[in-house]
């Protein structure tokens, strides 16, 4: 059930943005122009964090990505759900900034996560390597 959850849980949050950015798709360029850079930053800042602090407390490079990772990719899902939510805030320029980090996030932790792999590899004794 891994693969399936997964692909339906980055069905849900693109459908997700796609719903807050579509309600204010005359403005979304705007938007992205205000905290596009912001937004880049809070995730690459949160990748290096999360990956330095778990590493200065000597937790393993495994567990060290895997806090990388969670810390990095927000539950911009949860985020879009409480902000255009009619019983909560329901409010849809609150949702602009996490629709756009929830854009933008993909890059820079995929960019991080291609180097890990690489750096990972090439770290390895070439008698492990499969």
């Amino acid at each position: 059930m891994t693969r399936p959850v997964k692909l339906g849980s980055i069905l849900v949050l693109a459908l997700v943005i796609f719903a807050a950015v579509y309600t204010e798709r005359d403005n979304v360029l705007d938007y992205l122009a205000a905290v596009g850079v912001v937004a880049v930053l809070l995730n690459v800042l949160s990748l290096a964090l999360g990956y330095a602090v778990p590493r200065l407390a000597r937790l393993g490079e495994r567990q060290s990505i895997a806090c990388s990772m969670e810390i990095g990719i927000h539950n911009a899902t949860l985020a879009l759900t409480i902000a255009l939510s009619p019983s909560l805030l329901n409010n849809s320029e609150m949702a602009i900034p996490v629709a756009v980090y929830g854009i933008v996030m993909f890059f820079p932790t995929g960019a991080f996560a291609y180097y890990l792999s690489h750096r990972s590899t090439a770290l390895r004794p070439k008698n492990l390597e499969v």
